[in-house]
């Protein structure tokens, strides 16, 4: 793909860009330019998905039902809604890939080559994906003693994406791989998508994005939920979940167009926080026609905030939100790893004592697998020349004299 216009907002103070460990572990960018707070965002929503389902899982296992613990249900009914961190992914899809095609539209920057555009999203994206979805499939044959002939094409379906199309079910070699299955949906329609930035009136073009992230979700609750039946089938399409990515593609378009004008104000990290916080504490089903407009209005403190422009932009959190795609891949299969041998430590009455004691021993493992995995898998494949130089290397092994 063409690169990426460099369009870094002005800010009090860059990113620190001195040599440190923790720039090795920074993640490569197809562009010229790094977005420390699109990172950081990847962080907030990672960290939210990942103690959903440890907390899920502490709930379940735990001999303490919640409702006799009473004073800590604020605190799991909290981590109970921390699926809204895959709705925070969609929003940031969104919003990288429009980004890219706004520049084009919008600013006449190059027209990104649609070739390059999908060559990249399959080499970065299918090695790591194929590793692990081939490693949970080979343990759930081995430990689970679940036959290969019934394993088979649930792998299968998932390594084309279709898993949700066949079987109408969330994946069952990795259950999360199921967001990964609209991800690829979206990646194919966001050519056709990006179109509406031919719209030259910026209001008609914003309007009619923001109104169809209200629509689309309003019309699914009257005529999916309340009308229609049998559409178990429907959630495993882009069409459950597009108002989210047109979210991402709107705040795309502010950020290339207006956002550079925009003076960074504790104004935006009030209103981004009070975003924030109704989207975290509130029900999904009481905000889900507004949900991806407050998402990406929670987005805005990132780039125009003060406090949340500097937390986001923590040069360690944002690395580790960079590395969000290998946790997001792992997390569930070390959890549930983890929990085998950690589980005998349950022997509290206290729920919170639970969940904070597998906490300390789950999040660390998860952390270090993925960082691993991330070095020596993801990040190799971000390189959008690395399927020319292994083929280079190979064929300078091959045509090395053997040694006498």
């Amino acid at each position: 793909m063409v690169q990426m216009a460099n369009l870094e907002l002005p800010r009090r103070k860059p990113p620190s860009t001195r040599k440190s460990g923790w720039l090795s572990l920074r993640r490569i960018t197809s562009g010229s330019s790094w977005i420390p707070e699109i990172d950081g965002l990847r962080f907030i929503a990672i960290a939210l998905v990942v103690l959903f389902h440890l907390s899920a899982q502490v709930a379940v296992k735990s001999s303490v039902p919640l409702s006799t613990q009473p004073w800590y249900t604020g605190l799991f009914t909290f981590l109970g809604r921390g699926d809204i961190g895959v709705r925070i992914f969609f929003v940031i899809s969104g919003f990288i890939l429009g980004r890219p095609f706004a520049c084009h539209y919008l600013l006449c920057h190059p027209k990104p080559s649609l070739r390059s555009y999908y060559l990249r999203r399959l080499t970065r994206l299918e090695p790591p994906y194929l590793i692990n979805i081939a490693v949970c499939a080979i343990s759930i044959v081995l430990y689970g003693h679940v036959p290969i002939r019934v394993v088979f094409p649930h792998f299968a379906a998932s390594a084309f994406y279709l898993h949700g199309f066949f079987f109408r079910n969330t994946a069952v070699i990795n259950p999360v791989a199921w967001t990964l299955e609209m991800e690829v949906q979206f990646y194919l329609l966001v050519p056709l998508l990006t179109l509406v930035f031919l719209l030259r009136n910026r209001w008609l073009r914003r309007s009619l994005l923001g109104a169809l992230c209200v629509v689309l979700p309003t019309a699914l609750e009257f005529f999916v939920f309340g009308k229609v039946s049998g559409t178990s089938h429907f959630w495993a399409t882009i069409g459950w979940w597009l108002q989210y990515f047109l979210a991402g593609m709107l705040l795309s378009d502010i950020y290339v167009t207006d956002m550079t004008s925009w003076h960074a104000s504790w104004l935006w990290d009030v209103v981004s926080g009070a975003a924030w916080c109704v989207l975290l504490f509130t029900e999904h089903h009481q905000l889900y026609p507004l949900e991806p407009l407050l998402i990406a209005l929670a987005f805005v403190g990132a780039f125009r905030g003060v406090l949340l422009h500097r937390m986001l932009t923590i040069e360690w959190l944002a690395i580790v939100g960079g590395m969000c795609y290998s946790i997001y891949l792992w997390h569930f299969f070390v959890i549930a790893l983890v929990f085998k041998l950690s589980r005998r430590i349950l022997v509290t009455h206290d729920l919170l004592a639970n969940f904070l004691i597998q906490s300390a021993l789950i999040l660390p493992c998860i952390l270090a697998f993925s960082v691993l995995y991330f070095v020596f898998i993801e990040r190799p494949c971000m390189d959008p020349a690395w399927p020319q130089k292994l083929r280079a290397a190979a064929s300078d092994n091959s045509r090395r004299p053997e040694a006498a």
